[in-house]
């Protein structure tokens, strides 16, 4: 990560992510859904079919 000055207000900081950020937050994301495409593989497709219904109505 990295910060710098915010230009158009100089009380503020950006944070920036790296390229390195940038590979550990995908890598991190390919894990996480590896971990919920396991879970998931546990419901039939008819309780997976239902999960979604469900989620998508409390959105």
């Amino acid at each position: 990560m990295r910060r710098e000055i915010d230009p158009t207000d100089l009380r503020r900081h950006r944070l920036l992510l790296t390229a390195a950020g940038r590979q550990a937050n995908q890598d991190g994301l390919a894990l996480l859904s590896d971990a919920f495409s396991g879970r998931l593989a546990r419901l039939t497709v008819a309780q997976q079919k239902e999960l979604k219904s469900l989620l998508e109505q409390i959105l």
